[in-house]
């Protein structure tokens, strides 16, 4: 069986140090944005960039994301 699918790989850099985070998400980079954003607001321990925040008082910049790149592939699968 094959499924199409798209990843895209962005990055968020620190606005206080030289941190880059780099993600890979299959969903809009917009939907993506909000999650970090929130993320941040709400201070998710689970989310590495409100670490980041949260640890060194730092701010992370989300206006200014980079799509890196965008994969389109096939994925197969094989029934056992």
């Amino acid at each position: 069986m094959a499924r199409a699918f798209v990843t895209r790989l962005v990055s968020r850099e620190c606005k206080d140090c030289d941190c880059v985070y780099v993600g890979q998400t299959s969903r809009a980079l917009k939907t993506r944005m909000k999650e970090h954003a929130k993320a941040i607001a709400t201070l998710d321990k689970n989310s590495l960039l409100a670490k980041h925040h949260m640890l060194n008082g730092h701010q992370i910049d989300l206006e200014n994301v980079e799509n890196c790149r965008q994969i389109i592939g096939v994925e197969t699968t094989t029934n056992s």
